[in-house]
């Protein structure tokens, strides 16, 4: 679920001390675009903030999610977008970031 290899690299990258800051910004944003994610919009405007979804899940090492993104991307750029995706992707999100901050506690 958890890309630690990507946590690691970020820890490299920024510090230990500023890999807390950063993670927090991360899910920040990510909760924002769940949020806004909505099947009202027209499916070019859901690919894109799924695209933008699955770059943030990415970068903090959530990969699970970001393959449901890019599945549910996909799905929208044939102009499918699946019924209940948005409920789908927070409940995973939830998962994630949980799974990312008792992880990270502990490493």
């Amino acid at each position: 679920m958890i890309d630690w290899k990507r946590i690691d690299e970020l820890r490299s990258q920024v510090g230990p001390d500023d890999l807390p800051g950063l993670l927090a910004e991360f899910m920040t944003e990510m909760e924002q675009g769940l949020a806004e994610l909505s099947l009202d919009e027209p499916a070019p405007k859901i690919a894109a903030n799924l695209h933008f979804l699955r770059g943030s899940a990415l970068n903090i090492g959530l990969r699970q999610l970001a393959a449901l993104c890019q599945n549910y991307e996909d799905a929208a750029n044939r102009g499918n977008p699946p019924t209940g995706a948005p409920e789908r992707l927070r409940a995973s999100y939830r998962t994630a970031k949980s799974a990312l901050l008792q992880g990270y506690a502990t490493r």
